[in-house]
């Protein structure tokens, strides 16, 4: 069963970042939950969340990186990751 409520760290300019709102367009995910999109690069505030987020999950800082997405006791980061995950729990 997947989680109701996910957060989603980003950072405009981002290459990866891009890749996964254009896959986030085509597919929807916020089907499948609640997804809190924070922006990191622009916003100081959202970027020390996630370095606290990142610890929290055992993640060495130099390690945290964009696309990161938050799940409860889950993590992945990447696009790569993150929408591997997504087709394997979206609904057809």
């Amino acid at each position: 069963m997947s989680p109701e409520q996910m957060t989603l760290y980003w950072g405009k300019g981002c290459p990866s970042c891009t890749t996964l709102e254009a896959y986030f367009a085509a597919n929807t995910p916020e089907r499948l939950a609640t997804i809190n999109r924070k922006e990191i690069y622009h916003n100081k505030a959202h970027y020390e969340e996630l370095r606290e987020v990142g610890k929290a999950y055992g993640i060495p800082e130099e390690f945290i990186g964009v696309p990161f997405l938050a799940m409860g006791e889950k993590h992945l980061m990447g696009n790569a990751s993150i929408i591997a995950y997504l087709e394997d729990v979206l609904p057809e």
